[in-house]
């Protein structure tokens, strides 16, 4: 998963890519340090999807471009559309079901 040092650089990923997963949390969150590795073991399966990280607190104008009121929060785009969001709590097993029905959909 690329780490993203700006808003721009979240916004240039999500330009080149055709499926974002963003993942966006904070290093003080014991959830978003549980679900991080997990996110990473999912996107290693789905290569068509490319992954980004980016730390709230580093880039605090990342919540209000999202609306992002809590973390961690999952984002996939599809062609810079938002097609699915996931926060706080992020049943692994759905999220996958839902990323191999996206991919089906715009790669396939």
């Amino acid at each position: 998963m690329e780490k993203a040092e700006s808003l721009e650089e979240v916004e240039e990923q999500i330009r080149k890519h055709r499926l974002v997963l963003l993942l966006i949390s904070r290093p003080d969150c014991s959830v978003c340090q549980a679900v991080k590795p997990q996110i990473e073991d999912l996107l290693e399966k789905k290569r068509e999807i490319h992954g980004v990280y980016i730390n709230a607190d580093q880039v605090t104008e990342v919540a209000s471009a999202y609306a992002v009121f809590t973390v961690p929060v999952v984002i996939v785009l599809a062609e810079g559309k938002e097609m699915l969001r996931k926060a706080r709590f992020i049943p692994m097993v759905e999220l996958e079901n839902q990323l191999t029905k996206l991919v089906s959909a715009y790669i396939e």
